[in-house]
């Protein structure tokens, strides 16, 4: 098979000599590629465009997955893990307790949120096993409540069990009413006012307060003196009662007879006159006969 050969020499030889346009030379020890245009001593280098091409187009084998380099793809198009860095991937734990919480198969970076306080931790790589562990994430600035006593959570109820009493306000027993009402007096109500109360002495109401007043001061001390009835009364009252009269304005003594009752009527009586029941007037009539029936 015939081979053709093209000018060639050493690298030192090469500038003493000008190649024709077209013309290529090779430097056997430097292994470059020359082209001449005619004019230039030693030509012009091919090998130099084709190094700077291929080295701005393409990446040396080198430099594929290797350090400071490039990362290659598998055959499924992905980066082999053998060239990716450690990476933690972070998961989220919704719990209720401290207890669920401290049992969780945890790493560093992982999230507990507990829904019993309202608060969110991350797992701080420890290995304890208890809420050391735990790191609280807390927002800039942050500053709600976060327990009311001693509680947490979002909502909180609160009873007198769980709050105790001041030395000024104390909480109601019925130990302590009836410690005060057994060491009161009337006297020691806001709306009594006493003032060395006598015997036989009445409380008086004079528009706001209550005050010791002597019985004559009231008004009437007897059943006479009062306006509304008889002035006086004497033997011959003995046994009346005491009734309102027909003006209904007052009272006044009376006797008890069968007249005054509202269902007789002695209209008509007579000497030996005896009161029977009319049903057609609902009352009890005189009458003269008694009629036994017939059999």
């Amino acid at each position: 098979m015939p081979t053709i050969k093209i000018k060639r020499g050493l690298e030192s030889n090469r500038g003493s000599y000008t190649p024709a346009e077209g013309e290529l030379i090779w430097t056997t020890d430097a292994k470059d590629l020359w082209i001449g245009d005619g004019s230039t001593a030693g030509g012009l280098k091919i090998t130099a465009n084709v190094e700077n091409w291929v080295n701005s187009t393409f990446v040396p084998l080198s430099q594929k997955g290797a350090a400071n380099g490039i990362a290659t793809l598998d055959s499924n198009s992905k980066i082999p893990s053998d060239q990716l860095p450690a990476i933690a991937i972070t998961e989220v734990h919704v719990v209720d307790s401290e207890t669920a919480q401290t049992s969780l198969d945890a790493q560093e970076g992982d999230v507990a949120i507990r829904t019993d306080e309202n608060k969110t931790y991350i797992h701080n790589g420890g290995t304890a096993g208890d809420m050391t562990d735990w790191t609280e994430l807390k927002s800039p600035g942050d500053t709600a409540v976060q327990t009311v006593n001693g509680k947490s959570g979002p909502n909180v109820t609160l009873t007198t069990d769980d709050i105790n009493e001041g030395t000024t306000n104390l909480y109601y027993t019925d130990a302590r009413v009836q410690t005060v009402i057994g060491n009161s007096s009337i006297g020691d109500l806001s709306d009594v006012t006493l003032s060395s109360p006598a015997a036989d002495q009445l409380l008086g109401f004079d528009g706001s307060t209550w005050k010791n007043v002597d019985m004559s001061t009231v008004g009437r001390t007897t059943f006479v003196a009062l306006d509304d009835t008889p002035s006086s009364y004497s033997d011959t009252d003995a046994g009346k009662f005491v009734r309102v009269n027909s003006t209904h304005d007052a009272l006044e003594f009376t006797t008890a007879a069968a007249s005054d009752l509202s269902d007789v009527d002695t209209s008509g009586a007579a000497d030996g006159s005896l009161l029977k029941y009319d049903a057609s007037s609902s009352k009890w009539i005189p009458t003269d006969t008694i009629d036994g029936g017939t059999f």
